[in-house]
């Protein structure tokens, strides 16, 4: 609990007091702040929050209607007359206007089901005229299917809302105001009919999100006209991106009102390109598509229920004002680590991208000279422009949750210090994993084997193309052995406390592995290695070279922080040394003052 919630009920409660006699005002107050912080700690689910706070306070109406609803039942005497009483009502009018109604404001749960239900057939049909412009639903009847599902889980949603405030017994205060439009009022629920979602909702909302960027790349692979990918799998990327981005907003900030019209755009948008995109892919038939085909349509089912019962519950939240809500006071130094944050993760991403085309760069070339392998010299690059959104999305998750941890106050740095055990831990994956891949090469590269591969060079390149092949190959190895000894060194340097040292290790390492990495993947592709066939295992062999890539990067962000610690205390040692030099001269001087004054 805040001080900021609990002041604009004092205040409210200030308001009341200038109307109470004082005879009763005392015992008034007392037990209206009670009540007040009771029902604003229920609403903000045991805390008392600023956005329960007013919701309170509006629902108590005017101050001078409370108060003279308490001093006209504790002190009888005060009533005026019923000629006095038009005079009386007029004044309160004026300030209630803009507050909750006070005649019949409340809702019964059988009415809120039916506005929840109005509302969803309002937006399936929405989606259904909408859908024409990327995938008429309406085209093929089984196509409706997958939404009439979402629409009954939704029903079968709003049933069980319904029933649990029933049980529990909530007060549904209406929401409808003189100045609100008819559509406002159809789609603005009651109030109380939801809370604010918890943070595990939200991170679901986020890896469902993430896991819809996915599929929709992934569905890419069955296109049956190169028309899909602009006009569907490139905007459902971009709206499921944004809407994981918004959740991470929502998880490090208490207030949506900045955001939530845009959240609610996306909500209605993801909700479209779902149910609009099986349409591209109904009239495609391969084995291997109907196991795609039904994990997607259950992923329409589920989700899109989710996203059209977030669109139902949270459609009056589009008529927010921001200038209503008061903005969170963050201090200037949390603001500037945010803002700083936000940099950071740019520059992070970007740098990555530019390893991810790095590392394209051999494997390219190698398809491009390759005289056996029939594949485009651009399904490297391909591969990593589909696949490395998919992958950065980690890196994205780590910053939002560094951010939000910035902003909940819970700590002051941009990169968090890995602890002996999360040393440890990366010492055994790292070793388990190089070992591992070091172990299969050297099972692999029996004589016979290598054979093989040297005559289909030699087949295709000569003598010469023999001779760098066989360069590029112990290379290789030689260079996955050198990375991986200093990756060993560099993660026991952190058990010693040598943190510069271990860091700059791991820098050196995980760059030489990168370039290992794609150096292989290269000797592949001109060897035409069928046992290691490269697109069997390429696709994580670039996560594994993006992971790689992120850790040199936090660790750069890790010594450039250690050394600017390192010279600020510099500066101050030697600040201090040459304040401490200064003294003597300027006592002499002042003393030499003191004689030249006759002091």
């Amino acid at each position: 609990m805040t001080d900021e919630p609990i002041s604009v009920i004092e205040e409210y409660l200030t308001l009341v007091s200038e109307h109470l006699p004082e005879s009763i005002s005392d015992d008034v107050i007392t037990e209206l702040r009670t009540y007040m912080v009771e029902t604003a700690s229920d609403l903000g689910e045991g805390e008392v929050t600023l956005q329960s706070a007013k919701k309170v306070v509006a629902q108590f109406g005017a101050p001078s209607e409370v108060a003279e609803e308490y001093k006209f039942s504790m002190l009888p005497e005060t009533i005026p007359p019923k000629s006095e009483a038009p005079q009386d009502e007029s004044e309160p009018q004026v300030e209630v206007e803009g507050q909750e109604p006070r005649k019949d404001p409340t809702a019964s749960t059988s009415r809120v089901f039916l506005q929840g239900v109005s509302i969803a057939v309002a937006w399936v049909f929405l989606v259904v005229l909408m859908s024409t412009l990327i995938g008429p639903v309406w085209l093929y009847p089984g196509a409706l299917f997958p939404l009439l599902g979402q629409f009954m889980l939704v029903g079968i949603g709003l049933g069980v809302l319904s029933f649990h405030l029933k049980r529990q017994k909530t007060i549904l205060w209406k929401r409808s105001y003189p100045e609100w439009s008819i559509l406002q009022r159809f789609l603005t629920l009651p109030e109380n009919v939801v809370k604010e979602p918890r943070d595990a909702l939200v991170v679901v909302d986020i890896l469902c999100s993430l896991t819809g960027l996915v599929m929709f790349l992934f569905s890419s692979m069955y296109s049956p006209t190169p028309l899909y990918i602009p006009l569907v799998v490139f905007p459902a990327s971009a709206v499921f991106l944004a809407k994981a981005f918004y959740g991470g907003k929502r998880l490090s900030s208490q207030d949506p009102t900045g955001y939530i019209k845009g959240e609610l755009a996306l909500t209605f948008a993801a909700l479209l390109l779902i149910d609009s995109s099986q349409i591209w892919l109904t009239n495609f038939y391969r084995t291997d598509f109907y196991l795609f085909m039904v994990t997607f349509l259950i992923y329409i089912l589920l989700w899109g229920s989710v996203l059209l019962f977030q669109l139902v519950t949270r459609s009056g939240d589009f008529w927010w004002d921001v200038d209503d809500s008061e903005p969170t006071v963050i201090a200037e130094e949390t603001e500037k680590l945010v803002q700083r944050t936000k940099n950071v993760a740019g520059s992070t991403i970007l740098r990555l991208i530019g390893w991810i085309i790095l590392f394209t760069i051999i494997p390219t070339y190698g398809l491009m000279i390759s005289q056996t392998i029939h594949i485009p010299w651009l399904a490297a690059g391909s591969i990593a422009i589909f696949f490395g959104p998919i992958f950065l999305g980690p890196v994205v998750l780590y910053y939002l949750f560094r951010r939000w941890r910035i902003k909940s106050g819970k700590s002051k740095c941009i990169i968090g210090e890995r602890t002996r055990v999360e040393a440890l831990g990366d010492l055994a994956v790292s070793a388990f994993l190089f070992i591992g891949f070091i172990s299969s090469i050297l099972l692999l590269s029996e004589p016979g084997h290598l054979s093989d591969q040297y005559m289909i060079v030699f087949r295709d390149f000569g003598y010469n193309g023999t001779v760098f092949f066989a360069i590029g190959y112990v290379s290789a190895h030689l260079l996955l052995l050198v990375g991986l000894g200093m990756r060993i060194i560099g993660d026991c340097l952190e058990f010693r406390r040598n943190r510069t040292s271990a860091t700059e290790m791991i820098m050196a390492s995980g760059r030489i592995l990168i370039f290992t990495l794609s150096l292989r993947v290269g000797i592949d592709f001109v060897s035409h290695n069928y046992i290691l066939l490269p697109f069997t295992i390429y696709y994580w062999v670039l996560l594994l070279a993006i992971l790689i890539a992120f850790q040199v990067e936090i660790s750069r962000l890790k010594l450039r922080e250690r050394k600017l610690m390192m010279t600020e205390g510099a500066m101050k040692v030697s600040g201090i040394e040459t304040t401490a030099k200064e003294i003597p001269s300027n006592i002499r001087n002042s003393k030499r003052q003191n004689q030249y004054f006759g002091n």
